[in-house]
């Protein structure tokens, strides 16, 4: 029992990770709430990678979306 919770943990935290890389590098409105509630919870240079990589993607950004606010990470 103890060891399917565990594999079902994992299990979620890959598929939500490679959710949000995929939504990272294909992102058309970094407004995107499934994206920006992940992104917000990460750590640092994780989120500021994320950030600085949709931000170089977008031809007119407009202003931070939740996340990003940090100077440097937009």
């Amino acid at each position: 029992m103890l060891r399917r919770l565990f594999s079902l943990i994992i299990f979620l935290t890959v598929v939500t990770g490679c959710f949000w890389f995929y939504r990272t590098l294909t992102l058309a409105n970094p407004y995107d709430e499934a994206w920006t509630a992940i992104n917000s919870r990460l750590p640092d240079a994780v989120r500021s990678w994320s950030c600085q990589t949709v931000r170089r993607r977008l031809v007119d950004p407009g202003p931070a979306p939740l996340g990003c606010e940090k100077p440097g990470d937009w």
